[in-house]
């Protein structure tokens, strides 16, 4: 048997709705929009960290910036606002 993706998209919805009960489309929305669009943001954030990794030699380094032109070292010192 051949799963086509339109079976399996009702499958897994049907499976979803058994799972958190019948819940409208359109609501339903309001929770998958953010996850896929923080899943998309860290996918690029994880490229970008790769392709720089590649080009530095290692994964550390790449994160922490210091080995990229135009961007800042990470600092382990905290952020202060106003004066103290």
């Amino acid at each position: 048997m051949k799963l086509v993706f339109a079976d399996a998209g009702s499958w897994i919805w049907d499976a979803a709705c058994s799972i958190r009960g019948a819940k409208d489309a359109p609501k339903y929305k309001e929770f998958i929009l953010p996850l896929i669009f923080t899943k998309r943001l860290c996918d690029v954030f994880d490229d970008e960290v790769n392709r720089i990794a590649q080009e530095v030699g290692s994964r550390a380094k790449a994160l922490d910036g210091g080995a990229v032109p135009g961007v800042r070292p990470r600092t382990r010192s905290r952020a202060r606002f106003g004066s103290r």
